[in-house]
C-alpha cells in the first residue's frame, strides 16, 4: 500500500477513535434517503446541503443538527450512502434500521 494512504486512514482512524465517532456504510439509496426524511421529520435541521452541479447525480451531502448532535449523510453513485456522527447516535440509527455500525470506515478494496 502507498504510505501516504496508509497514513491517511491511519489518521482517519485516530480521529474517529478521539471524537468518539461512528458509521454506516453502503446503506442502499431508498432507505438512506428515507432515513434522511425521517430525521428531519423528527425535528433534525438541515445545517447544509451539497448543491453542486452533480448534487445527487454522483455525490451528495446533507449535515443535519439538532441542539448539540450532529449527523452528516453522504452518498454516491458507487458506494451509496454512508452516515457518520458521534458513536451513541449511529449506534441508535444501526438498530433502528437493521444496520451495521463501525467505529472506522472500512476502505473499498480492503479488509479495514
Amino acid at each position: 500500500m502507498n504510505p501516504v494512504v496508509a497514513v491517511f486512514r491511519k489518521l482517519v482512524g485516530l480521529k474517529y477513535s478521539f471524537f468518539d465517532l461512528a458509521i454506516i456504510q453502503e446503506v442502499e439509496t431508498k432507505l438512506f434517503n428515507s432515513i434522511i426524511s425521517d430525521y428531519i421529520a423528527k425535528g433534525w435541521d438541515k445545517q447544509y446541503e451539497y448543491d453542486g452541479v452533480d448534487a445527487w447525480i454522483d455525490h451528495g451531502k446533507v449535515k443535519l443538527a439538532k441542539g448539540s448532535r450532529k449527523l452528516t449523510f453522504e452518498w454516491d453513485n458507487w458506494m451509496e450512502g454512508e452516515i457518520y456522527g458521534k458513536k451513541d447516535e449511529i449506534y441508535i440509527i444501526a438498530a433502528r434500521y437493521k444496520l451495521v455500525a463501525k467505529v472506522q470506515p472500512t476502505w473499498f478494496g480492503s479488509d479495514t
